[in-house]
């Protein structure tokens, strides 16, 4: 049971330690002397250990609780919360915090530039960077803080936006350089290459340049082989699911009042029955499928028969056809394009884009999740994600238009 006010206020102290559970790993502790102090335990790589969060009253059940949430936050991105200096509330007056020079940085560059372009460093900085060192002093920021910061960004799998923050990052440091807010740029002390290494585990070949993905977009929505196919890629791309489960996708697993496509768990890689939320132009697909569909069981059947599904090499050889071979994208790419634009784009956490790619995150507790987690969530990112790949393929068409 969660703690209350009252609660805390009416446990008098006794002979011993008395220890009041909030829940999460934040708890406190009523000490023989009187005092109330609170606690945070949580484990990081393996290790158990715990931090503390002040002495009530003077920090609140509300103030204890934003401090706890913060501190998953963090380590949730692979972030050690030991390693973040939290700067006393009366000395935040006399610096200048790095989230300061990150806002000036923004407002001196962006006019110079593509909004677009903005909006997407913008968005690295919000979910990345500032919940970590966003209020510290920018004169206090060490390498080590900027390299656990890279190298989280990283551990999800958005390998291209670590590089990309670690120059940003940089760059604010030289802009405060200029204006004489800090002395030195601790990037400098980083070779990049040696903590932004190759991911170990095995990479698809993508397309992550919007105007390229514009024109993907296009060629498969003009492909002229058969409208199975042409379906069926467009699905891929619109739901961002393993190709195995497009390709063997049956009528009976969509749910058409929920606006769902629940696959069963025994398709699933990781054994638990997934739900994908559809956005408007998936169920468009959808309708178009069934306008054609012939009894059998599969969405999107085969030419030869329609109870048959489409083989495992369909999609790579329509890819192949419109011109893109095997070290441009393969059907596997299209959740890594996902992964990628969602991650450096979009305003959806970590956690909710990898729980959308069906991934493992977390603990083994964490693992066994509701089957309609982030599904509110989800729902809205899916429909983005397809508007946002519709406006690349507007946006292609229009340069057709004008060459």
């Amino acid at each position: 049971m969660n703690l209350s006010d009252s609660k805390i206020k009416n446990t008098k102290p006794g002979k011993k330690i008395i220890h009041l559970n909030d829940g999460d790993g934040l708890w406190m502790e009523v000490r023989p002397v009187g005092s109330k102090l609170w606690r945070y335990r949580f484990t990081f790589e393996g290790k158990r250990t715990r931090l503390s969060l002040g002495e009530y009253p003077a920090v609140s059940l509300k103030s204890a609780r934003e401090k706890r949430d913060a501190l998953k936050s963090l380590i949730a991105q692979g972030i050690d919360p030991r390693t973040v200096k939290e700067v006393p509330k009366e000395e935040r007056q006399n610096f200048v915090s790095f989230g300061d020079m990150v806002k000036r940085y923004l407002e001196h560059y962006r006019a110079n530039r593509n909004e677009k372009y903005w909006q997407g460093v913008e968005s690295l900085f919000r979910r990345d960077v500032l919940p970590v060192i966003g209020k510290l002093p920018i004169e206090e920021i060490n390498s080590k803080q900027i390299v656990t910061i890279v190298q989280a960004v990283q551990g999800r799998g958005a390998v291209e936006s670590a590089k990309r923050l670690f120059t940003q990052i940089s760059k604010v440091f030289k802009f405060a350089i200029a204006h004489g807010e800090c002395t030195r740029n601790p990037c400098g002390d980083i070779e990049r290459s040696m903590v932004l290494q190759k991911p170990t585990g095995r990479n698809y070949p993508t397309i992550t340049d919007p105007k390229e993905i514009g024109k993907l977009m296009y060629d498969i929505d003009h492909y002229t082989g058969w409208y199975m196919v042409r379906f069926g890629l467009l699905f891929l791309a619109y739901s961002a699911i393993r190709p195995g489960n497009v390709r063997l996708a049956e009528w009976s697993e969509i749910d058409w009042e929920k606006k769902q496509w629940i696959i069963p768990a025994e398709k699933m890689k990781t054994g638990k029955e997934h739900i994908i939320p559809l956005s408007s132009q998936m169920l468009a697909i959808l309708k178009f499928a069934k306008h054609y569909a012939t009894g059998g069981k599969y969405i999107f059947f085969s030419n030869r028969h329609k109870n048959s599904p489409m083989s495992d090499v369909t999609f790579s050889k329509a890819l192949w056809r419109m011109g893109y071979g095997n070290d441009t994208i393969v059907p596997h790419g299209f959740r890594a394009m996902f992964s990628t634009i969602a991650n450096e784009h979009s305003e959806y956490g970590f956690e909710v884009i990898e729980t959308q790619l069906a991934h493992k995150i977390g603990s083994k507790v964490a693992q066994a999740y509701n089957r309609a987690q982030y599904l509110p969530q989800r729902k809205k990112m899916m429909q983005w994600w397809a508007d946002w790949l519709d406006e690349q393929k507007e946006c292609y068409e229009k340069r057709l238009s004008i060459e």
